[in-house]
């Protein structure tokens, strides 16, 4: 293999073809089995440019066009594997004005690695040392830098068929497919569940919408996404949450974004120009579990009072230094005011205690809700006041922008016997 490069051009492929060998889904461990989800397949034609990177969990392909119009020029055709941390960590420091050159130089003998024992060559986990590709990078004044990097044989590499990929679910701008993502991503589990529900994201259809939804079952939030294209299944998808969120920021903002699902494999595709991804997703028994947004959309919550956005979430910024999980809520029948009080759980700091104007109650209410997801619902809410709803026997809470109604999030009250005696 031997080609010339734009640094620019190599630094795009990168970016978005080693995804799966980048980041934190690709395995930490050193065993042969794991070995190759943290390299990256490079393979030359005389037509394409490809990067791969594959994981357990995610397959990455991104492909490019060979040719001078197209900053890559292959003098020689051929497939190797590299490091990625590493090889992706040297083209990015080169700069944009740089032309890279990438040679390789193979063994008489390929070498091969055992590092969990077993020398059958034939073995799926080999790793065989194939030679080295050296990187040569220049700039129109001369300036360069050299380096080379032991390459690996392609041959035990798992190939991914990104030919069937199920049946196509829905069209969505990139941009679109981001933000919907971003607005509930703070009700999504922050960590890993065992059960591998609740630290994903649901994707559901309701009345012809489509629903982004995530909750840690303290919190809800949903997302009803604007300028859904092609769409062609009400099929419920969940997807771990990292993995979707990661390629949704791999994506251009300014194009479309494709979404397939092969419920048989439990396989999603994500596909936007070049770039092809295909990770596991939650199996049917899983995704039954999760809470249909149906649920709460038909749940009847009464309208309690407008809240300035900025203000409420100051006052319960500084709530939150008395008490970071919990504040009790007050509101008084046609009074134009609300309370919010936050007392200590172990007696460390005297009570806090906040009013602010707001549009008139239309009913007398002591709540006590999670004071972090409520700042957390404030922060994210494109709004500057939010119409705040509850539901007359459970006091759980329901909030909508004043002007955006896409964006919804529900959230339910705490029993904390330190406010009983308020």
């Amino acid at each position: 293999m031997k080609l010339g490069i734009r640094q620019s051009v190599l630094m795009k492929a990168l970016q978005k073809g080693s995804v799966a060998a980048i980041s934190d889904v690709a395995e930490p461990d050193a065993s042969n089995a794991t070995f190759f989800s943290k390299t990256i397949k490079l393979t030359a034609t005389e037509n394409k440019f490809l990067i791969e990177s594959n994981s357990s969990l995610m397959d990455v392909r991104y492909s490019t066009k060979v040719g001078e119009d197209y900053g890559i020029v292959v003098k020689e055709a051929g497939s190797v594997i590299l490091p990625a941390k590493e090889f992706m960590g040297w083209v990015k420091i080169q700069g944009d004005e740089t032309t890279i050159n990438l040679t390789l130089s193979k063994l008489d003998t390929p070498e091969i690695i055992n590092s969990v024992g077993g020398e059958d060559e034939d073995d799926q986990f080999v790793v065989r040392k194939i030679g080295s590709v050296t990187m040569l990078s220049k700039t129109n004044n001369k300036t360069g830098n050299k380096w080379s990097l032991d390459c690996y044989d392609p041959k035990h590499v798992k190939k991914v068929d990104f030919g069937d990929q199920g049946q196509h679910h829905f069209d969505l701008p990139a941009k679109e497919f981001a933000n919907a993502l971003k607005m509930v991503s703070f009700a999504v589990l922050p960590h890993k569940d065992p059960d591998h529900i609740l630290d994903n994201v649901s994707i559901q259809t309701y009345k012809d919408g489509l629903y982004f939804f995530g909750t840690d079952t303290k919190v809800c939030a949903m997302y009803k996404a604007n300028e859904v294209a092609k769409k062609e299944s009400s099929d419920t998808l969940l997807v771990p949450f990292n993995l979707i969120d990661l390629v949704s920021k791999t994506c251009d903002e300014d194009d479309m974004v494709s979404i397939s699902h092969h419920s048989a494999n439990t396989r999603i595709f994500i596909k936007q120009n070049d770039l092809d991804v295909r990770f596991v997703i939650a199996n049917k028994d899983q995704t039954e579990q999760f809470h249909p947004v149906s649920m709460l959309l038909e749940k009847d919550f009464d309208l309690l009072t407008e809240v300035a956005v900025a203000d409420l979430r100051r006052l319960l910024t500084a709530a939150s230094m008395v008490n970071n999980s919990s504040v009790l809520f007050s509101f008084k029948k046609d009074e134009t005011h609300m309370t919010i009080k936050a007392v200590s759980d172990t007696n460390k700091y005297k009570p806090n205690v906040s009013q602010m104007p707001i549009e008139s109650s239309v009913r007398d209410l002591n709540a006590v809700w999670a004071v972090k997801h409520f700042i957390n619902i404030l922060k994210t809410s494109p709004d500057e006041s939010i119409r705040l709803a509850v539901h007359e026997k459970t006091s759980a809470f329901k909030v909508v922008g004043k002007t955006t109604e896409n964006f919804i999030c529900f959230g339910m009250p705490i029993r904390n016997p330190i406010y009983a005696k308020v």
